[in-house]
């Protein structure tokens, strides 16, 4: 997908569309004064930045790299975003099955070795957590 194909399927004047026409260029971008006139004052949030990395169900994310830098014309350090000038697949809260979700919440609250321990080792065995039977069986 080329960067005028993206373009075309954001409406015009949206102002996600606003914040990808200063992105689209690949250069560093000042939040506090290059986007001044899109009329956002949260630029990071879901119709800013936020929305062109994550995408939605009928378009990708864009790779958006964003760092600290001196702003010439705010003179100071601000932050500053730049699209990197690829895309990545698009993955929504909604196309996680709720089957799998539900599965991993609760293997994620089954206790450890040690009755509880949800770390990925466990301190007192100082290796992958496993269940009390197989500890019992070991020893």
């Amino acid at each position: 997908m080329t960067p005028s194909e993206f373009a075309s399927i954001l409406k015009e004047d949206s102002k996600i569309r606003m914040v990808f026409d200063v992105l689209k260029d690949r250069e560093w971008h000042c939040r506090e004064c290059e986007y001044a006139h899109i009329g956002i004052t949260q630029i990071a949030g879901g119709s800013g930045i936020q929305g062109l990395q994550r995408g939605t169900h009928s378009r990708p994310g864009l790779e958006i790299d964003s760092n600290n830098h001196w702003c010439c014309r705010c003179e100071r350090m601000t932050r500053h975003d730049r699209w990197r000038g690829s895309f990545q697949t698009s993955l929504q809260a909604g196309a996680i099955p709720k089957s799998f979700a539900k599965k991993a919440i609760l293997l994620s609250e089954k206790p450890g070795c040690c009755g509880g321990c949800r770390k990925n080792a466990c301190p007192t065995h100082d290796r992958p957590q496993a269940s009390n039977a197989a500890l019992d069986k070991r020893d």
